[in-house]
C-alpha cells in the first residue's frame, strides 16, 4: 500500500446532502448578521447568500409542483449565469438527482444521456429548445419566471417533499473508449465528504473571491463552485456564453479582484501577467510542467496540484507546489486511501511504477448501466482499507510510484502511452520539454499512422506567444539535448490555437493531421542531386520517409528522421522500381546519406558493366576446403568433448541415483532427505552448466583474437567447444535479470550500467560490447561471429550508449550502432 490517508474520520453525517451543507453556511452567516454577504458577483448584479437560498427555494417548490418526484432525474443545460447555481441548488433542494449538459454538445450526445440517464425531464430555457426538443419533456426557466416568482421563498418540509428515496446527487459523463459516454454516479456521502475534506486543506475563506470557469459537466467545476459556497465564499463566473483565456482572462481577474480559482494548466498557460490578487491557485485536470510552477509562483499564494478522476469525486490527492520542488501529485485527501498496484494487482514496493487506485468514501456508485465496465474498474478491497465503506477499490488507469518524499508521482495514463518503434513513449514527457522554450506558449503532442499499414509517428501541435512569429530555430537541438531520438516528434505543427473540450483539455480527436514539411528534414541546408543514382535515390528516400525533398548530404537517420521501418521502405522502393536488387539495409547504415549511397550503387552498376552480366560480379574471394582426414579428426573431438561435458554434468544426479538404489527400505526421514538431495542436486546441476562455458572459455581462448580461422582447425574446435557450453547452458531462466548480464561479463563481454537483457542469444559475447542503458528486446540474436567461405569470422559488434534492439531482430559480425539508435521490432 502506498498510503493511506493521515486523518481518516469521514466528513459526512447519516442522511446528510449537499444542499444541507450550503444551508449551514447560509445560516451561520444570517446568524451573524451577515445576511448580504454576496454569494455570487456578475457585472449586472450581485446575489446575496440570503437571496440565492430563497430563489432556490422557490424554484424546488416549482419543480415538484411541475410533477418532478424524490429520486428523479434530471438534465440541466444553461449558459453560465447566476441562475446556473440557482438550479443547481434547487435540483438538490427537490431531492432529485441532475445530468449536467454542455451548449457544446452534439444532438447525438445528449440523445444518448438523456436515454441512458432516464431523464424526466431537462431544465433549459428557450434558448436550447429546438437543440433538446423530442429528448426529453422541457422545463424552460424563462418561460416560468413568473410561475416560479409565486412561490414562497420558504424551505421546503419534509411533509412537503418527504423522505429522499436515493442517494444519488449527480451523473457526470465522460469520454468512453468505445466511443460510448459513460455516466458516473456520484452519491451525497461521497460529495458531501469531498466538500468538506476540500474546504480543510484548500483553506478557502469567506473573505475569498473563486472565478468559476468551468463547465458544469466537467467534474472540477463541483470543486470550483460547491468548496467555496459551503465555506462562504463569494462567486465570480465568467460572462455567459463565452470562454476566457490568455490576457481577456486576466483582465477579467483583475478586474474582479479574484483570490481562487481552479484551472487546468494549458489554461492558466495561456496568461501572461500576473495576478496580484491571487492567493489560491488550484491547477488539475492534466499534468502540470514545472515551469508553470515556477512562473506563478509568489509569496504569500499556494499553489495546489489537485488530482482524482470523477469516479472518485473529484479530488483525491494533493500536493503543494514550490518552485524548487519536483511537481507531484502529492499524498491522499483526508479520508481517502492510495495503493500502487502492479499488473498482477499485487501492491507495487515503494518507488516501481504501478497502477494508482484510490478508495475511500469518495468512490462512486459506478458507471451507470454498466455492470461490465464497473465490475473492471470497481474491484474488492482485498487489503482491507481502514475508512472504506464500499469495500472497493477503484482501478484508475494511472501510472504513479511513490518517490523518495512518500508522494505519488504521477507517470501518465496506462492506456495512453504509444509505441513508437517499439519504445513505450508518456506524450506528457515530450510535451513538458517543449513548454521549457521561451517562444511555446502551448503544446500537446500525438500519435499518427501516415497511411495505413505503416508505423505510428509523433506529432506536435503548439501554439506560440503573443508577439512571436515562429519556432526557434534551434529547437531541433534543443530536444535533441533532452530527449532521446526516438520521442523526437516527426512533425511540428504551430496552430492559432488548439482545440478544446468543455473541461478546458485539449481535444487530441480534433487535431488535425500534420501538413508541414517532417520536422528533422526541415532543419539545415538543402543539398540537390547531382548524379541520376542520386536523383532516383533522393526521390525513393523523400517517399519512404515521407518528405518533400530529401537533401543528398543529409544523414538518413540524424537529419532526414529516418529509422529502420522507414529505410527498410526505401530499399523496397529501390529494388522494385530501380532494379538495384544488390541494396541491402546494411548499406544504409553503411553508407547514411544519398550521395554516399549513390556513389556505392554507381561502383556496383560500373562493376556489372564491366563484367557483362546481369549482376554486378563480385570480386572472386578465397574459399577454404578442409581435408577428410581434418573434418574426420575434428568431428571425433567433439564426440569426445560432448561425452565428458555430459559426464561430468550428470555425476551429481548419477551419484544421488546410485545412492537411493542401494537402499533395502526407506524410512520416513531417508525419503525426506533424499528429497532434499534430490533438489540440492538439481541446484548443483544448475550451476555446473552455468560454470561450465566460464572456465571452458577462460582454458581454451583466455585471450581471442578477431580475424579468420579455417573450419576444423583448433582455434575453430575451441571456439565451438566455448560455443556449445554455452548454447547447453540454461541462460533462458536468467533474461531480463541482472545475472544475465553478470555471466556474460564473466564470457568477457564488455557491459554497461543498467543494460536490459530480454535475450541470451548473444553468440561469441567476448567480442560484444554494449553501453550503458542498452535495452534488447526478446529473441533477438547478436552474432559475433559467421562462418562462410571455409572459414570462422569472428568480429567486433559495438552498441553504444542508450540503444533500443526490438524483438526479434538480428545483429550481425562487425555492426555498430551510435549512441540512442534504435532498431525495430
Amino acid at each position: 500500500m502506498s498510503e493511506e490517508a493521515r486523518d481518516g474520520a469521514i466528513r459526512w453525517q447519516p442522511h446528510e446532502r449537499l444542499h444541507h451543507l450550503f444551508e449551514n453556511r447560509c445560516d451561520d452567516l444570517i446568524r451573524r448578521g451577515k445576511d448580504h454577504h454576496p454569494a455570487i458577483i456578475t457585472a449586472e448584479e450581485q446575489i446575496s447568500y440570503r437571496q440565492l437560498e430563497e430563489r432556490a427555494n422557490q424554484l424546488a417548490r416549482y419543480l415538484r409542483r411541475w410533477g418532478l418526484q424524490s429520486g428523479d432525474r434530471v438534465g440541466i443545460l444553461l449558459e453560465r449565469s447566476p441562475l446556473t447555481y440557482v438550479l443547481l441548488l434547487a435540483v438538490l433542494k427537490a431531492d432529485l438527482a441532475y445530468a449536467p449538459l454542455d451548449p457544446g454538445f452534439p444532438r447525438e450526445r445528449l440523445a444518448f444521456i438523456a436515454e441512458d440517464a432516464t431523464l424526466k425531464a431537462i431544465i433549459t430555457t428557450s434558448d436550447f429548445r429546438k437543440s433538446l426538443q423530442g429528448l426529453a419533456p422541457l422545463i424552460c426557466l424563462d418561460e416560468a419566471e413568473n410561475a416560479i416568482r409565486q412561490e414562497r421563498p420558504a424551505r421546503m418540509t419534509e411533509a412537503e417533499k418527504g423522505l429522499p428515496r436515493d442517494d444519488l446527487c449527480y451523473i457526470i459523463y465522460t469520454s468512453g473508449s468505445t466511443g460510448r459516454p459513460k455516466g458516473v454516479a456520484i452519491e451525497h456521502p461521497g460529495v458531501c465528504n469531498f466538500v468538506r475534506v476540500a474546504g480543510e486543506v484548500y483553506g478557502i475563506r469567506e473573505e475569498d473571491r473563486m472565478y468559476q470557469g468551468m463547465s458544469v459537466s466537467f467534474d472540477f467545476s463541483v470543486e470550483e463552485t460547491w468548496v467555496p459556497l459551503v465555506a462562504g465564499a463569494t462567486l465570480i463566473p465568467a460572462p455567459g456564453g463565452r470562454k476566457l483565456l490568455g490576457d481577456e482572462l486576466g483582465d477579467f481577474l483583475r478586474r474582479h479582484q479574484v483570490s481562487a480559482m481552479c484551472a487546468v494548466p494549458t489554461l492558466l498557460a495561456t496568461i501572461e501577467e500576473d495576478i496580484p490578487s491571487l492567493r489560491l491557485i488550484l491547477v488539475g485536470g492534466e499534468a502540470c510542467p514545472a515551469e508553470l510552477v515556477q512562473r506563478w509562483s509568489r509569496p504569500g499564494r499556494r499553489i495546489l496540484n489537485t488530482y482524482g478522476p470523477t469516479e472518485t469525486t473529484v479530488t483525491a490527492t494533493w500536493a503543494e507546489l514550490h518552485p524548487d520542488k519536483p511537481v507531484t501529485i502529492g499524498r491522499p485527501m483526508p479520508t481517502y486511501s492510495v495503493v500502487i498496484l502492479d499488473e498482477n494487482q499485487r501492491p507495487a514496493p515503494d518507488g516501481e511504477p504501478g497502477e494508482i487506485c484510490i478508495a475511500g468514501i469518495g468512490l462512486a456508485r459506478g458507471y451507470l448501466n454498466r455492470e461490465d465496465l464497473t465490475e473492471k474498474y470497481f474491484i474488492p478491497d482485498f487489503l482491507h482499507l481502514p475508512n472504506n465503506p464500499s469495500g472497493r477499490i477503484y482501478r484508475t488507469g494511472d501510472l504513479g510510484r511513490i518517490d523518495e518524499n512518500g508522494e505519488i508521482e504521477f507517470l501518465g495514463r496506462v492506456d495512453t502511452q504509444v509505441k513508437i518503434r517499439g519504445y513505450r513513449i508518456e506524450l506528457s514527457e515530450i510535451e513538458s520539454v517543449m513548454l521549457k522554450t521561451p517562444e511555446i506558449e502551448q503544446v500537446v503532442v500525438s500519435a499518427f499512422q501516415p497511411s495505413p499499414g505503416q508505423s505510428a509517428e509523433l506529432a506536435a501541435y503548439c501554439t506560440l506567444k503573443p508577439g512571436v512569429k515562429s519556432l526557434p530555430a534551434d529547437l531541433l537541438n534543443m530536444l535533441r539535448a533532452h530527449l532521446p531520438a526516438y520521442m523526437i516528434p516527426s512533425y511540428v505543427e504551430v496552430l492559432p490555437e488548439l482545440p478544446m473540450l468543455p473541461s478546458g483539455k485539449v481535444d487530441r480527436k480534433k487535431l488535425p493531421r500534420p501538413q508541414g514539411p517532417r520536422f528533422t528534414a526541415s532543419q539545415g541546408d538543402y543539398a540537390p542531386p547531382e548524379t541520376e543514382w542520386e536523383r532516383v535515390i533522393a526521390n525513393a528516400i523523400a517517399r519512404a520517409f515521407n518528405l518533400d525533398r530529401a537533401s543528398v548530404t543529409g544523414d538518413f537517420f540524424t537529419d532526414l528522421g529516418g529509422h529502420s521501418l522507414t529505410v527498410a521502405a526505401a530499399a523496397s522502393l529501390l529494388r522494385k522500381e530501380a532494379g538495384l536488387s544488390d541494396i541491402g539495409l546494411g548499406d544504409f547504415y553503411r553508407y547514411p546519406s544519398v550521395r554516399k549511397l549513390a556513389a556505392l550503387v554507381q561502383e556496383k552498376v560500373s562493376a556489372q558493366a564491366a563484367g557483362g552480366g546481369a549482376k554486378a560480379k563480385r570480386p572472386e574471394r578465397e574459399v577454404y576446403r578442409a581435408t577428410d582426414r581434418r573434418v574426420a579428426l575434428a568431428g571425433l573431438v567433439q564426440a569426445l568433448f560432448l561425452f565428458i561435458y555430459v559426464g561430468v554434468s550428470a555425476l551429481p544426479l548419477a551419484a544421488l541415483l546410485n545412492w537411493s538404489v542401494h537402499r533395502p527400505a526407506w524410512t520416513l526421514s531417508e525419503a525426506t532427505l533424499l528429497g532434499g538431495n534430490l533438489a540440492l542436486m538439481t541446484l548443483s546441476v544448475f550451476l555446473l552448466l552455468l560454470v561450465w562455458p566460464i572456465f571452458l572459455k577462460w582454458l581454451l581462448l583466455p585471450h581471442p583474437r578477431k580475424g579468420r580461422y579455417p573450419l576444423w582447425g583448433w582455434t575453430f574446435l575451441r571456439w565451438w567447444m566455448v560455443n556449445k557450453a554455452t548454447m547447453l547452458a540454461p541462460l533462458a531462466l536468467l533474461k531480463g535479470t541482472p545475472l544475465l548480464n553478470i555471466f556474460y561479463q564473466l564470457m568477457g563481454a564488455e557491459i554497461g550500467r543498467h543494460v536490459l537483457l530480454e535475450t541470451h542469444f548473444l553468440h561469441a559475447p567476448y567480442f560484444i560490447t554494449l553501453g550503458d542503458a542498452v535495452s534488447i528486446g526478446p529473441s533477438t540474436h547478436i552474432f559475433a561471429y559467421e562462418v562462410k567461405d571455409g572459414y570462422l569470422h569472428l568480429r567486433q559488434v559495438f552498441i553504444d550508449q542508450r540503444c533500443y534492439i526490438g524483438s526479434n531482430s538480428v545483429i550481425m559480425p562487425g555492426a555498430i550502432m551510435e549512441k540512442e539508435s534504435l532498431l525495430g521490432d
